[in-house]
């Protein structure tokens, strides 16, 4: 497979170089209470809570998925 490097790249510090060359500043690591959404502004959250509680409740088998 060929690839290659763009931007700076210092080998040395591989994960401030990643972030950089991804536009990704450190302000992301920062976070306050501001960027916090209140779950239930999703679409059927409500609903979706009550379902895993019946089932944890009724010790039935769960799978997680990462989407």
């Amino acid at each position: 497979m060929e690839y290659k490097l763009i931007g700076k790249n210092d080998f040395k510090n591989p994960i401030e170089t990643i972030l950089k060359n991804r536009n990704i500043n450190e302000g992301l690591f920062n976070l306050d209470e501001s960027v916090i959404e209140d779950y239930n502004n999703y679409d059927h959250m409500q609903e979706g809570i009550e379902l895993l509680l019946k089932h944890i409740n009724k010790e039935s088998p769960i799978s997680m998925i990462v989407d």
